[in-house]
């Protein structure tokens, strides 16, 4: 008998993880680690961001303290038993190498389903490239930093800066699928749009019951800290007055963020060609929410 019951939720990163992995874990057979990504089973120990002050510097940050003690991450579930699924929602396990392999270690004493998420792959890596501009750790344009990527890559960059590499899909998923095949479930953005068909979906794939879990959120991490400290402020007029400011100075900084040029979309496209091709090619991988991709990819060359 299985020791554990497992659900991982590996990504992709910009994919509304964060929401659906707080929705899932609404279910009374769900656990949400305490931790929203725990990185317990990633590979590397250090993680590099550019100081955007001092570009041709290096500083080590950890965003996300990555724990390493296998007491201290089994304590992130609390009290769940072995009728309860433990969920991880940690999105460095969908690009990283080894991940995949550590987990199926797992998978010999365990009960492991894997769900992956993803979208538009473009869309993806300018939203994550707006997400390190955002953070104020990206001193590079766009274009700049798509040419920089491999030796950032190489020099031991955290995955933050792996725009092209980690909207590379197919190249990642045809290794989690050889790992753990039927027991991935890969799903398209634009299912959370409908949370009942997605919870029968999921609660298919996992063997849990299908419970009614509301709404998903599609708000992100900072919206949702600045809400509930809003609670509070409320009571105190000059709390209140400085979470609006807070709040108007996010939504300004959001107009202000780069937009995609065409340009641009043409010079990552390229580089993502084969890749994206592979996953129209794919029935496993859920591609049709990307209409202008698939006429691109099939059209380019007429």
């Amino acid at each position: 008998m299985p020791s554990a019951k497992r659900l991982f939720l590996i990504g992709a990163p910009k994919c509304a993880t964060s929401s659906l992995a707080e929705w899932l874990g609404r279910h009374s057979c769900i656990k949400l680690s305490r931790h929203k990504e725990p990185g317990f089973f990633r590979t590397g120990e250090r993680r590099w961001i550019p100081d955007a002050n001092f570009p041709d510097q290096y500083r080590t940050q950890a965003p996300q303290t990555y724990m390493s003690d296998p007491t201290a991450y089994e304590n992130l579930f609390g009290d769940a038993d072995a009728d309860i699924w433990r969920l991880d929602a940690s999105t460095d396990y969908f690009s990283d190498l080894g991940s995949a392999a550590r987990i199926t270690k797992v998978a010999r004493e365990d009960d492991v389903r894997i769900i992956c998420v993803i979208r538009d792959p473009i869309e993806r890596l300018f939203s994550e490239y707006k997400h390190t501009i955002r953070d104020g750790i990206e001193p590079l344009s766009f274009r700049d930093s798509i040419v920089a990527e491999p030796e950032r890559m190489a020099e031991g960059y955290q995955p933050l800066f792996f725009h092209i590499d980690r909207s590379r899909y197919f190249k990642h998923l045809k290794r989690w699928l050889h790992y753990f095949g039927d027991d991935l479930l890969v799903l398209s953005i634009n299912e959370l749009e409908d949370p009942q068909k997605l919870m029968g979906k999921i609660a298919e794939f996992v063997g849990i019951a299908h419970e009614s879990l509301g709404e998903i959120g599609e708000e992100n991490r900072s919206d949702r800290d600045l809400r509930c400290q809003s609670k509070g402020a409320l009571k105190h007029t000059k709390a209140l007055a400085k979470w609006l400011l807070e709040t108007a100075r996010l939504r300004d900084r959001s107009a202000q963020m780069p937009k995609l040029s065409d340009k641009d979309g043409d010079f990552v496209f390229e580089l993502l060609r084969d890749d994206i091709q592979a996953c129209l090619d794919d029935p496993r991988i859920p591609t049709s929410d990307w209409p202008k991709l698939y006429c691109r990819t099939n059209n380019r060359d007429k």
